[in-house]
C-alpha cells in the first residue's frame, strides 16, 4: 500500500541493520538461514581451497617447466576447460553420473562433522571437490604465468649455471619469487 520508493528505502534500512527480511517460503527470517548454513559454507571453502592449491601450484610449475611441450600444451587446455565449465554443470555430473553408471547416490541429508564424520564427508567433498578443481584452473594459470616470468630472470639463469639441479631451482629460488611477485602485481 506504500509507494515503491518508500519500500525500497525501508528494504535498504532494514539491510543496513542487518535485518534482511523474511522468505517467501516459509516466512523465517534470511539472517537465520544464513546463519544456520554458515558453518557448512565454511567446511565446503576451506576443503575446496585446500584442493585448489594442491592441484594447482604444481600444475602451474610444471606447465612453465615444460614450457611449449605437449604437457604444456595438456595441462593448459585442462585449465582452459576448467575455466570454462560452469560449476553447477560439472556438480550435476558429480551427483548424477555416479548414480547412473555405479548405481551410487550421495547421501542428502546433512550430518555435521561431530555426528557422523563419515557422512559429512561423504556430502562435503564432493562439492569441495568440484569447487577446488574448479578454482585450481585459474591459479594454475596464474602461477604459470608468474612462473614464465621468474624463469627468465638472471638470478635464475645464474643458479642454473652454478650446477643446481631444476628442481632445486624451481622450488627454492622460482617458488618463493613467484610468490612474492604475485603478491606485487596485486598490490599495482
Amino acid at each position: 500500500d506504500t509507494p515503491l520508493p518508500i519500500q525500497y528505502g525501508r528494504y535498504v534500512l532494514g539491510v543496513a541493520r542487518g535485518d534482511l527480511g523474511k522468505s517467501l517460503w516459509d516466512q523465517i527470517p534470511v539472517t537465520e538461514t544464513i546463519a544456520s548454513r554458515a558453518l557448512v559454507t565454511g567446511q565446503v571453502a576451506a576443503i575446496a581451497i585446500v584442493v585448489s592449491v594442491l592441484i594447482s601450484i604444481p600444475i602451474g610449475i610444471i606447465s612453465a617447466v615444460r614450457r611449449n611441450s605437449l604437457l604444456d600444451y595438456t595441462l593448459r587446455s585442462m585449465s582452459i576447460l576448467g575455466i570454462s565449465l560452469p560449476s553447477f554443470v560439472v556438480a550435476t555430473a558429480v551427483v548424477i553420473l555416479p548414480a547412473l553408471w555405479f548405481q551410487m547416490s550421495l547421501p542428502f541429508q546433512y550430518k555435521s562433522l561431530l555426528e557422523d564424520p563419515a557422512q559429512n564427508l561423504q556430502i562435503v567433498l564432493p562439492a569441495a571437490g568440484v569447487l577446488g578443481i574448479l578454482l585450481s584452473a585459474t591459479i594454475a594459470r596464474m602461477m604459470r604465468t608468474t612462473m614464465l616470468d621468474v624463469l627468465q630472470q638472471d638470478y635464475m639463469r645464474t643458479a642454473r649455471a652454478k650446477g643446481l639441479s631444476t628442481f632445486v631451482v624451481v622450488v627454492r629460488h622460482g617458488m618463493k619469487n613467484a610468490r612474492s611477485e604475485e603478491h606485487t602485481s596485486e598490490l599495482q
